[in-house]
């Protein structure tokens, strides 16, 4: 899965492998801090984005070959084709959705905005 980024987003493509025995992915914000473990990558669900809780979402593959996203509560919001998540939703993701991490926030310094990405799927079945 691919996740492309959008508008104004400053963020790298993330290529993220999903599998239905694998562990979900974490999607959240990003720390400075390289100890903690969660710099963000290409190849991880760590973004350098402040409007995102630190664990927003989480992205699976159901045994089906389903993949869904689930808001885990975050603060700003998720939403898949402009309609928000609401906390613990599971949505499912297909090839070309629009996903939106955050909300605008018009208080504050620097008025942080969303995060938007369009979703690229490749799905490979293994024999």
């Amino acid at each position: 899965m691919n996740l492309v980024p959008q508008g104004n987003n400053r963020d790298c493509t993330r290529v993220i492998t999903l599998s239905p025995s694998a562990e979900p992915i974490i999607i959240g914000r990003a720390s400075k801090t390289a100890s903690k473990g969660l710099l963000a990558a290409p190849e991880n669900a760590w973004f350098d984005s402040p409007i995102m809780s630190r664990q927003h979402g989480r992205i699976s593959m159901t045994s089906t070959g389903v993949v869904q996203l689930q808001d885990l509560a975050s603060t700003h919001g998720t939403w898949v084709r402009n309609k928000r998540l609401e906390a613990d939703e599971y949505r499912d993701i297909h090839d070309g959705d629009r996903i939106t991490f955050g909300s605008t926030v018009t208080s504050g310094p620097g008025m942080p905005k969303p995060t938007h990405f369009l979703v690229l799927l490749a799905i490979k079945k293994v024999l």
